[in-house]
């Protein structure tokens, strides 16, 4: 991890997240785009999602420029986007489509040349040094940013969309999505406390694309977070923990119950050492769910780093006698350890 406290507590640190924890990603089915590459676009909904509310003059804008955006045909979404302010300037899509427009015209491929790997997953050059021993020198690879000014264009439309129609949930989360993408995590962070405490001021009763009622919503906008959390630990920079910890403050002030921020909580604890704050979390959880063997991996954890040999061979126990094999392993390997 680039940022830290010692070299020790890192590799703790990042044992105890990769073990097994709730820091991983969840069921969210908001898929705004995996891929997002130069030739794509982040859309709100899909097409059919547009014949769920739209009609007329917008379901033809947001249908038209869809197809335009997808074609990175910018001319068109211009000329689209004027016309669609000039008709029904109040149109919550339009907000959304301004908003694409300036995300998918900010964003900028390139090369980069880097002494580390890009991200796992992607296609990359390794380059090696000339001689015998054949070390790698460095690697190459495709990356993007985003340029500010046009990014920030684009903002300003989807804030004020925000601001017009604060229960469109879509927003909120192409705003947070975008801000991941440009690795501006404050902001982003920012961005999902405002959806936190803004969602149980309404009860959930979020909207969608056209103005849809979101089913679930609750427990959606919770996995989703859950998702974003994930996002922030994926960067390995532990200067973002306090992120985590915010956001998993945050969805406890309202759902005090709630496993995957107790865990989360907990775990940001356990990196700063301070395993008598990270118990309180966990052992919360695992009374509300005894079986959650992440908790109790969790649990067991954290004792074997304050040094409880009697309390981490307990939990590592129950977890021996858990029935999924994944779990049983890891336990068999941590009381040998403790013996």
């Amino acid at each position: 991890m680039p940022v830290g406290r010692n070299s020790d507590s890192q590799a703790r640190f990042a044992a105890s997240f990769k073990l097994f924890c709730h820091l991983r990603i969840s069921k969210c089915d908001f898929t705004p785009n995996s891929t997002f590459h130069a030739d794509q676009t982040f859309t709100f909904a899909s097409v059919d999602d547009a014949r769920l509310g739209a009609s007329g003059f917008s379901q033809s804008f947001f249908n038209d420029f869809n197809a335009a955006i997808q074609k990175r045909d910018t001319t068109t979404c211009k000329a689209i986007l004027e016309q669609w302010k000039a008709e029904k300037p109040e149109d919550p899509e339009r907000y959304c489509s301004n908003f694409n427009y300036f995300a998918t015209v900010a964003k900028k491929e390139i090369l980069r040349l880097d002494t580390k790997p890009g991200p796992s997953g992607g296609e990359q050059l390794v380059i090696k040094e000339q001689g015998k021993k054949g070390e790698t020198a460095g690697y190459l690879y495709g990356d993007a940013y985003y340029d500010p000014t046009l990014l920030d264009q684009g903002l300003a439309h989807i804030d004020t969309g925000i601001t017009k129609f604060p229960n469109r949930l879509d927003m909120r989360f192409g705003k947070i999505y975008i801000l991941g993408e440009a690795k501006d995590y404050k902001n982003f962070t920012e961005e999902v406390l405002r959806a936190i405490d803004y969602g149980a001021t309404i009860d959930y009763k979020w909207l969608w694309t056209s103005d849809t009622p979101k089913e679930d919503a609750k427990r959606f906008m919770l996995s989703c977070i859950q998702d974003y959390v994930v996002t922030l630990y994926n960067t390995e920079n532990t200067a973002l923990l306090d992120y985590i910890a915010r956001i998993s403050e945050k969805v406890l002030k309202y759902e005090p119950n709630h496993i995957e921020s107790l865990s989360n909580l907990a775990i940001t604890f356990l990196y700063k050492e301070e395993y008598d704050q990270a118990l309180v979390p966990l052992l919360k959880a695992h009374a509300l769910v005894p079986d959650d063997y992440i908790v109790v991996n969790n649990i067991a954890h954290c004792y074997r780093l304050k040094g409880d040999k009697k309390n981490a061979i307990r939990y590592y126990k129950l977890m021996e006698d858990s029935g999924e094999e994944e779990f049983r392993a890891v336990a068999k390997e941590k009381l040998k350890e403790l013996k």
